[in-house]
């Protein structure tokens, strides 16, 4: 997984929730946050936190998943004019997890002579109208054989998560940052104070049960 190019929240954010002063340096004078390395660091564990609590995406990111094989099951098959029964493979979905979902990049496999392919988007589909969490869909006719089985790495799945960001194309931080719900980001700004500040165990207690109770409604159970 590639990290995001920004974060959620700003370190003046920050710092104006923690009600920490600024200093002003240089001529003509010029805001400075004494402890900005420190407060951005924890912005970033905070966002991890709560994208691990949540199972979301928040800022965009390019997410990639790598597996063994392509997925299959086995199907009982019989004519609708009778005959004989028999079982057969067909392929199966995947879940593209950590909502919400934005674009499928490439779908690309090792073929049995471990040379990298990219599958023909003929072969699948991407619903992401029918549940919160996309499903990549593999199509009956598809050849879910065509990867090698010689190696853990040989179905590689690219595609893009996250809040969609404003602008075309997005550059700053309050593009990407813009579409986030405000919950999210006030989780995300006690997450950061609960790792920056120091507290007795009841105010910690509160403090946590806020947080908790802003990320329940975004929560995902379904995986």
């Amino acid at each position: 997984m590639e990290p995001p190019p920004f974060e959620p929240v700003t370190v003046a954010e920050a710092y104006q929730h923690l009600r920490w002063d600024t200093e002003l340096e240089g001529s003509p004078p010029a805001e400075v946050y004494p402890l900005e390395a420190l407060v951005a660091r924890n912005i970033a564990t905070a966002r991890a936190y709560v994208e691990q609590v949540t199972r979301r995406a928040l800022v965009q990111q390019t997410c990639k998943l790598v597996l063994s094989s392509f997925p299959a099951t086995r199907r009982l098959f019989s004519s609708r004019w009778g005959g004989d029964e028999q079982w057969i493979m067909r392929p199966w979905m995947i879940e593209l997890r950590r909502p919400p979902f934005q674009s499928l990049v490439s779908v690309q496999y090792l073929d049995t002579n471990e040379v990298l392919q990219t599958l023909d988007p003929a072969n699948y589909y991407v619903d992401s109208e029918s549940s919160l969490v996309a499903q990549l869909w593999f199509r009956d006719t598809f050849d879910t054989s065509i990867a090698t089985d010689a190696r853990n790495d040989a179905v590689r799945i690219t595609w893009v998560a996250g809040y969609t960001p404003e602008g075309s194309p997005p550059t700053t931080q309050a593009d990407y940052a813009a579409t986030i719900p405000l919950g999210i980001k006030d989780a995300i700004l006690l997450q950061m104070q609960l790792l920056s500040d120091r507290f007795d165990p009841k105010e910690r207690a509160d403090i946590e049960r806020v947080r908790d109770h802003l990320l329940a409604s975004y929560t995902i159970h379904t995986f």
